[in-house]
């Protein structure tokens, strides 16, 4: 999927570790919420 520059965008996610169990998650929560573009976020989501 391709965002162009200052969009803002959410997303719901669930990170775990290498044995599978749940390190954090949005689900049942707010959502992960930034402007794409302006690197406020870890390069490999943006």
């Amino acid at each position: 999927m391709q965002i162009s520059k200052h969009k803002v965008v959410s997303i719901q996610y669930t990170l775990t570790n290498d044995e599978g169990e749940v390190i954090d998650s949005s689900v049942g929560g707010d959502a992960l919420v930034y402007l794409h573009g302006e690197e406020n976020i870890i390069p490999g989501l943006e």
